[in-house]
């Protein structure tokens, strides 16, 4: 599944305010039956995951926001980049 931000706007369009920060999440709740390989990136915004288990690699990378994962059980590689911002959480495991 790839999330892409698309705009049919002109530059005059976006005069004004930004939106509340609640319009401006993306949730996704998918299942650990059967999750292979897991990856997020995503410029100018936060990763936050909690309770996820991956049977071969995780990978997430973001440029200006942080990554904050809780209880991430991966079974091979772990791959976590965030440039300017902070990287903080637990790793289930060795």
């Amino acid at each position: 599944m790839i999330i892409k931000l698309t705009f049919n706007k002109d530059w005059t369009d976006f005069i004004g305010t930004k939106p509340s920060a609640e319009y401006r999440k993306i949730k996704i709740r998918i299942s650990n039956d059967i999750i292979d390989a897991f990856s997020v990136n995503t410029t100018n915004a936060n990763i936050n995951v909690t309770a996820i288990s991956v049977l071969e690699n995780i990978s997430f990378d973001t440029n200006g926001g942080n990554i904050m994962c809780e209880r991430v059980s991966v079974g091979k590689s772990v791959n976590l980049k965030a440039k300017d911002g902070n990287i903080t959480g637990t790793v289930v495991g060795g």
